[in-house]
């Protein structure tokens, strides 16, 4: 491998391996901004995109990297950041105070968001630059090819750390490494090499004693689970504190034999089962470092217990995996405190919470089975959206103890086992404090289903927080545009909506895989791995093809779409797993393939590849933001907003960007 290819390998493997360290990392020290991972995504295509349309100036804005890194670690120091959003649609799990002793600082959203943004984009400008400067002096398809071979590399990378829950520490001394040679031979070397080696200091004492899940940054004090600054739950010693809010469904549940425990955590519900002396208990956790605190840290030691089976798992993949049927099924405080994926919005737990979710656990339930789900929900209709969506399922009324005080800590009984039950009017769940049988009068709340998974969202809406946050990005990104481009070096409409049409792809194959596999971490970076294996795929067979019809892949590329909307998940579900995941995938990557073609067939015949390549990653960044759209009109809208973007990327589109912002 000559030094221009391994040149741009490297960057093309910092620059995706740094994007999923910094979400990853910045998540984990402000509080709110897990629920808006993309966020960062956007602006690390923003800057990616706007570095490479800048390759030519003469300014070399790597030297400013360090810098600009520290002052972010500065900023994180000692800090644990609560970004405040108001907001009369959404729930978002704030709550908490102190980690490790570390003040908690309330900061509003408009003003800090867009200094994260801002701290980003510059971050990702300097790597953009010197990705643009690898792209020059080589052929535009070779290079593509070979930057999507270092992408590829940094998932995989990133993939295997995460398996062994290395700290932020190991994440960017990787990082600072790779970067070395191109801060070589420029000014300020030695001095940059010194800020990078503090900045090291500083993220090592951030994160000290802090384990890192591939999901949460995880602190443990006095057994109370922390997870990105946030209390989450305590391990209790359940023979000497109180445990009456775990114990309520065996009081209301007489003599159950086979227990099934979703969202199990550290082991407490475990604990509770096991002490009403309950035969078969299955657990499952998504967490497996929060599992392992549980194993080695409960001072019960549950999940040593030879009656019980612990699944790492998420809690709607198991569902479906299993064939067992249980007397009982309980939803254990199940919620998260961040997003699945950093592509989309859906949290971790969004869909083991809608009516087909609940039409799974009916599945598992024996004939005198019951369903009980209990958490602080924080507002009334998530209970009694809850409760309809059981109702719906079951045919029967739901049971639900609420109480307000306790920001709407509520208990929810449904199945075919409720009729054979008693309940009490009113019932002390917590010590000292009686729960009223509530009546929910709302009939009228939405149900979530797997087209729209937002179950802490009042109702379908483009909430106002989440359009102004879009509308400062894209003014950014304007101004941005307008004062490193030149008049010779325009956004390349064709690419731009390339890149927002592969954007979108990308998410939905995402989401869509979740709903057949699971949403967990490994399917995450599987399908992006898989995604960027395809579009690698297409690369290369664009290279090899003598003669190519643009327009023959433009039709197969809307065809592939069209069976993507036609075709349901659903039917896939009646194939054995091998068969499931193969024939899903060819499905969904489909359109990947015949995108990359014609991005690659493209991309072969521009002058200017940086610049096109440039526009590409900005038009990805406009694809996340389109993304948003998902939570008025559900995620199969997307299909058609990808109808769109991939029909106004045909080359016979020639207005310029750049233009029409000037004017």
């Amino acid at each position: 491998m000559t030094t221009k290819y391994l040149k741009l390998f490297l960057i093309s493997f910092i620059a995706l391996f740094l994007q999923v360290t910094c979400i990853r990392w910045f998540n984990s020290n402000v509080i709110m901004l897990s629920y808006f991972s993309n966020f960062v995504l956007l602006a690390c295509f923003l800057g990616l995109g706007v570095g490479l349309m800048i390759e030519n100036k003469k300014n070399d804005f790597i030297i400013y990297f360090p810098a600009i890194f520290l002052i972010i670690c500065v900023i994180f120091w000692k800090v644990i950041i609560r970004v405040t959003v108001e907001s009369s649609v959404n729930v978002y799990f704030t709550s908490g105070g102190f980690a490790k002793g570390i003040p908690l600082y309330n900061v509003s959203a408009w003003w800090f968001l867009p200094i994260i943004f801002l701290f980003t984009t510059f971050i990702f400008i300097s790597i953009g630059q010197e990705m643009g400067r690898a792209f020059t002096v080589m052929e535009p398809l070779k290079a593509y090819l070979t930057n999507v071979l270092g992408s590829i590399l940094g998932v995989i990378v990133f993939g295997v750390i995460s398996f062994f829950n290395s700290p932020p520490l190991v994440w960017f001394f990787i990082s600072f490494i790779c970067l070395i040679p191109y801060f070589y031979k420029k000014s300020l070397f030695a001095f940059n090499i010194f800020i990078l080696i503090v900045s090291l200091i500083f993220i090592y004492f951030i994160s000290n004693n802090a384990v890192f899940s591939p999901y949460y940054r995880i602190d443990t004090i006095n057994r109370m689970i922390i997870v990105n600054g946030v209390p989450h739950q305590k391990m209790l010693d359940i023979n000497k504190e109180s445990i009456k809010p775990y114990e309520f469904p065996y009081k209301m549940k007489k003599n159950p034999k086979k227990v099934l425990i979703l969202g199990a955590g550290t082991g407490n519900d475990v604990a509770v089962a096991i002490k009403n002396n309950i035969e078969n208990i299955d657990a499952v956790e998504i967490d497996p470092v929060i599992l392992k605190i549980g194993k080695i840290s409960h001072p019960n030691s549950p999940y040593n217990n030879k009656n019980v089976r612990i699944f790492n798992d998420d809690a709607r993949s198991f569902l479906k995996k299993s064939n067992e049927k249980y007397d009982l099924i309980i939803f254990a405080l199940l919620d998260s405190l961040t997003v699945f994926s950093q592509f989309s919005s859906v949290r971790l737990e969004n869909f083991v919470f809608t009516k087909d979710s609940f039409e799974d656990v009916k599945k598992h339930l024996k004939d005198d089975g019951t369903v009980v789900i209990y958490n602080q929900f924080r507002k009334l209709w998530v209970v009694e959206r809850i409760s309809k969506m059981l109702e719906e399922v079951f045919g029967t009324n739901s049971v639900v103890y609420d109480e307000p005080e306790i920001e709407h800590f509520a208990v929810i009984f449904n199945g075919p086992g409720i009729k054979n039950m008693t309940f009490p009017r009113t019932a002390e769940i917590f010590t000292g404090k009686e729960m009223l049988m509530t009546k929910l009068t709302n009939t009228e709340i939405k149900s979530t289903n797997d087209n729209w998974p937002f179950l802490y969202m009042e109702k379908p809406a483009l909430p106002t927080h989440y359009l102004i946050s879009i509308l400062l990005i894209l003014i950014f990104t304007v101004f941005l545009i307008l004062i490193f481009s030149d008049t010779s070096r325009e956004i390349n409409n064709h690419f731009f909506f390339l890149g927002c049409g592969f954007m979108i792809l990308e998410t939905s194959a995402i989401i869509r895989m979740a709903l057949l596999l699971g949403s967990t971490w490994f399917v995450n970076a599987i399908v992006i791995t898989f995604a960027l294996l395809v579009t690698f795929t297409s690369a290369y067979f664009i290279k090899v093809q003598r003669q190519i019809n643009i327009k023959k892949y433009y039709i197969l590329l809307f065809i592939s779409i069209l069976l993507n909307i036609i075709i349901p998940l659903k039917i896939f579900l009646t194939f054995p797993n091998y068969l499931m995941v193969l024939l899903s995938s060819f499905l969904m990557f489909l359109p990947v393939f015949f995108s990359g073609a014609i991005f690659s067939y493209s991309f072969s015949q521009t002058k200017d590849s940086p610049v096109a390549f440039g526009s590409n990653l900005i038009g990805a960044m406009l694809g996340g933001c389109l993304e948003y759209i998902s939570l008025k009109y559900g995620y199969n809208s997307l299909m058609f907003v990808l109808l769109a973007v991939y029909f106004t990327s045909i080359k016979n589109f020639n207005w310029k960007f750049n233009e029409i912002f000037r004017k």
